[in-house]
């Protein structure tokens, strides 16, 4: 004790200096943490995770193959030899998403493999060893890619839909098959459309191979997601209420349907919601002219959006206007008006309806509650941007808002996952509380000194709150060039002693 108590009086200079460069760097990791969890929540962002995760990926692949730089090229070109196409999930195993998605893609590879679709699974691990993975090209993780029999190895295809074991063995199924499908019968469209997330295109033709070339080339390009058929004529094929009269149908070659199972039902939840479809007239044989109308008629009519088609929907490249509704209020007023402006402005906008009760929690970060449902919400740029606006973008003033938009004259704040956006964001709602608070205080005396109160009460809190983050900033940036030394100082100095 007595040692203990003669050290811990006398401070070493280098006990010091380790002291200080601690302090500084325990203070610098505050700061970068209050900055960023400051920048997470201006910007919308997950929070920040300075630690990553550490649980390893489960390597019980089964059907799966784990290549590697070695082994790789041997593999893939043994099984295109054979006329097997090859699926790879390039993954690491810090990431969350690979951990979570890769035993739905080993267990989609004993399926198929089972199924015996012809479809290989493999899968290479770029945790130690990017060659691989800088030579495909792999820039986030997991990147899944297949490749295909009579294909080039250097440029595979990109694996665009959904990872779930259901989704890993329907992409199999879908690509295994002729790109362009033969129908005959109603009963053929049917069966191939049950359980599919996406619309079917349909050309006019005797055969598969007497296709257009022009929509063969866009089955070539979206039959990772879409069915692409071959009917001789519309009747034998779609459902009385696709076919339409006889103007809408007169000169088409191409037509894309939605079932009623991929439709918004509409105020009767009860009810089955009738198909969509759009007719394509013109020069079927223009591979650029039929991709450009595919792509933008991807999602016709009025879509029942859930897991299995929002990613697909909000990134199709299209303006897309979003009705949040509590399915069980939704009024027949209100459903003739949404049918009303989505027919109207279907070349401008694709039109979706989300279940606000279901997805409350999803919605409440885009400022969209469930008191104040029906709500609208317009996204852009694949989602990369949005409007909402619970006074302004309301279903009353739809028509005219979406117009504006479209004009380039509309008053709703563009939001995006900026810092700058969400400050816009607060300016909004605190401009629109301060002239709700003003009417409310002209109510009556009682009403003035409850809008003073709580007027204070915010100035005051948000002093607090200012000052709080100053004294912070202070204490953590604070010099501590001096900690440790001013100690070994005074224990080196002779004690000064008063003469007599």
């Amino acid at each position: 004790k007595a040692s203990g108590s003669a050290l811990s009086g006398v401070a070493h200079p280098l006990m010091g200096a380790a002291r200080t460069s601690a302090a500084k760097a325990m203070r610098t990791h505050s700061v970068r943490v209050l900055v960023a969890s400051a920048w997470n929540f201006l910007s919308f962002s997950a929070p920040l995770s300075w630690v990553p995760s550490t649980t390893a990926l489960d390597h019980q692949s089964g059907a799966a193959v784990e290549l590697t730089k070695e082994s790789f090229d041997v593999h893939v070109q043994q099984e295109l030899a054979a006329g097997s196409a090859c699926l790879v999930m390039f993954h690491v195993n810090w990431c969350k998403v690979c951990v979570k998605t890769f035993p739905k893609f080993a267990a989609a590879a004993s399926l198929v493999e089972r199924r015996e679709i012809g479809m290989r699974f493999a899968h290479v691990d770029c945790t130690d060893d990017k060659v691989l993975c800088q030579r495909f090209g792999v820039q986030g993780y997991p990147t899944i890619k297949l490749f295909l029999p009579g294909g080039d190895m250097a440029a595979p295809l990109q694996y665009r839909t959904q990872r779930t074991e259901e989704g890993f063995v329907k992409y199999a199924e879908r690509m295994m098959r002729p790109p362009i499908l033969q129908m005959s019968s109603a009963g053929d469209v049917e069966q191939l459309m049950q359980d599919e997330s996406y619309a079917s295109f349909i050309a006019i033709a005797g055969s598969a191979t007497e296709a257009p070339s022009g929509f063969g080339t866009a089955a070539s390009t979206w039959r990772d997601r879409h069915i692409f058929a071959v009917a001789k004529a519309w009747a034998d094929v779609l459902p009385k209420e696709a076919l339409g009269s006889n103007s809408t149908t007169r000169g088409a070659t191409l037509v894309v349907f939605s079932s009623g199972a991929q439709q918004w039902p509409g105020a009767e939840r009860s009810a089955k919601a009738g198909p969509a479809v759009e007719y394509f007239v013109g020069d079927d044989d223009d591979a650029e002219v039929i991709g450009e109308w595919v792509a933008k008629h991807r999602f016709p009519g009025i879509w029942s959006l859930s897991d299995g088609n929002f990613y697909e929907f909000t990134h199709s490249g299209r303006r897309v206007v979003m009705v949040i509704v509590d399915p069980a209020a939704v009024t027949r007023s209100q459903e003739k008006n949404i049918r009303s402006v989505a027919h109207s402005l279907r070349s401008d906008y694709i039109f979706g309806v989300v279940d606000g009760v279901a997805w409350a929690e999803e919605l409440a970060d885009f400022n969209i509650r469930t008191s104040e449902l029906p709500r609208v919400m317009v996204t852009e740029k694949d989602f990369e941007a949005w409007y909402e606006d619970s006074e302004i973008l309301t279903l009353d003033a739809l028509e005219q808002e979406l117009n504006a938009l479209t004009a380039g004259t509309s008053t709703i704040l563009r939001q995006s996952r900026s810092a700058g956006s969400r400050l816009m964001f607060y300016k909004r709602e605190i401009v629109r509380w301060t002239v709700w608070l003003r009417r409310y205080s002209h109510r009556g005396p009682k009403e003035l000194a409850i809008a003073l109160s709580l007027t204070v009460g915010v100035v005051a809190l948000i002093a607090s709150l200012g000052w709080c983050l100053g004294a912070c900033c202070r204490v953590l940036l604070e010099d501590d060039s001096n900690v440790g030394v001013d100690s070994s100082a005074k224990a080196r100095s002779p004690r000064h002693t008063k003469r007599d």
